[in-house]
């Protein structure tokens, strides 16, 4: 398994999906890319999560279908375990039925199966090369889904950065849910993965840092 993280800009990408067919035909069409390197697959949730938390790639390319069920909080799982790594589902469900929900849980977009493979593999490219926020910045104005937030060098994704300043205020996680009309776990899940991307060891002090440098929704 090739060791993961940018080098020469090469993209670092994992594959968890239980289809073989789908790991094969990837390892095809990423042979001898320019900008792309498998670091490796996995066929079911629990040995993809070990590996992707220890190999932390550049992206991940995630099913949601394993054994038969759907598992969209498998996506929130892995948003934990790589919080840094662009994740794009790539699944045969209806892209109009799971969209929302998986970008919820932490997932970057969505591209159907029924796509070229060419398709995932520029998605994953063009993810992997958007700007960043300029890191001298503490935190960016409040804006809803329009709104980001970098904190101490750490970027959050628009949907952390709304759940970041309500929390900020000690806005209750229901209340945060109803706000933002996503279910409380779906906020479990964000608020987990913020305090995982800065280091703090508990909720009181990733609240104490998020109102140390202002993160207040004036929205």
């Amino acid at each position: 398994m090739a060791e993961s993280g940018r080098r020469d800009g090469i993209i670092s990408l994992f594959l968890i999906d239980d289809h073989p067919v789908v790991g094969l035909g990837l390892s095809l069409a990423l042979s001898g890319h320019a900008r792309l390197r498998l670091a490796g697959s996995a066929v079911n949730r629990f040995a993809g999560l070990r590996a992707i938390e220890a190999l932390q790639p550049d992206a991940l390319v995630v099913d949601l279908v394993f054994d038969g069920e759907a598992e969209t909080a498998f996506v929130g799982e892995c948003r934990s375990a790589a919080p840094g790594a662009v994740i794009v589902v790539f699944s045969s469900l209806p892209r109009r039925a799971y969209e929302r929900e998986v970008i919820e849980r932490g997932a970057d977009t969505y591209v159907a199966k029924s796509a070229d493979l060419q398709v995932l593999l520029d998605t994953v490219l063009a993810l992997s090369g958007r700007p960043r926020p300029d890191a001298s910045s503490s935190a960016l104005p409040a804006g809803g889904e329009a709104g980001s937030l970098l904190i101490d060098g750490v970027h959050l994704t628009p949907r952390e950065g709304d759940v970041a300043r309500r929390l900020a205020e000690g806005v209750s996680i229901a209340r945060i849910a109803s706000d933002l009309g996503i279910s409380p776990n779906t906020v479990g899940v964000h608020r987990d993965n913020i305090r995982k991307k800065l280091k703090c060891r508990d909720m009181t002090e990733l609240v104490a840092l998020l109102a140390r440098h202002r993160v207040l929704d004036h929205g």
